[in-house]
């Protein structure tokens, strides 16, 4: 027993250390200033943006930022905000969970995975649920992605991305968080959202995949 724990302690160090040295050599190429967010389009078939800002103006920085309102003609909204670095994975996170120390609610997460994977390689798989105040709710979805892998929650997408250093890649991973904004009935709501995030999502993982560095 003595000799596998050791043999165990072992291996994690080794781990450890390698994810260490890997992590330290990445990041002095860790800036995402090259991520233009500005390249994505501003029109999704009947979807319009009519608001886009980096509200942390952090583009030169490890970790870049960009929100993006859309809205329909028929009066619906639906806020994105969408997060990109190399290898500081911790800044990717739900942003519904944030919302908790603001006295919102967070009903139960599930996977949900697109109907089609038009545009990318493989179809959608990401965290869905409803969240809300006494006098407001919405529905969020949340997908964690790079150029070869994606994830429908953050831990799993920790862990892809850590491998991804100890196999001395630095791609980037990317956040899309989508809500709804309008009010209205649950169906019209999670219609809203869903259909704009599958119209963004190929062009958001274009923005990462050209990105790689070679």
């Amino acid at each position: 027993m003595a000799l596998k724990t050791g043999v165990v302690y072992g291996i994690s160090v080794v781990m450890l250390s390698g994810s260490w040295l890997i992590g330290h050599e990445v990041q002095r190429t860790s800036s995402v200033a090259d991520i233009d967010f500005a390249t994505l389009p501003t029109e999704l078939g009947p979807w319009r943006c009519t608001e886009a800002s980096d509200p942390y103006n952090k583009q030169d920085g490890e970790t870049a930022y960009y929100r993006m309102n859309w809205r329909k003609d028929a009066g619906q909204e639906v806020a994105v905000t969408l997060s990109v670095t190399r290898t500081r994975l911790g800044s990717l996170r739900d942003w519904s969970l944030a919302r908790m120390g603001q006295g919102w609610a967070l009903g139960e997460e599930i996977t949900w995975q697109s109907p089609s994977a038009e545009g990318l390689p493989f179809p959608i798989l990401a965290g869905a649920r409803w969240i809300g105040t006494d006098r407001f709710r919405q529905v969020c979805i949340n997908w964690y992605v790079s150029p070869k892998s994606q994830s429908p929650t953050f831990l799993k997408a920790e862990m892809l991305g850590w491998r991804d250093r100890l196999l001395g890649r630095e791609d980037p991973w990317g956040q899309m968080y989508v809500a709804s904004l309008s009010q209205g009935e649950s169906q019209e709501l999670w219609q809203a959202t869903q259909d704009v995030a599958l119209r963004l999502a190929p062009h958001f993982y274009e923005l990462l995949n050209s990105s790689v560095r070679s």
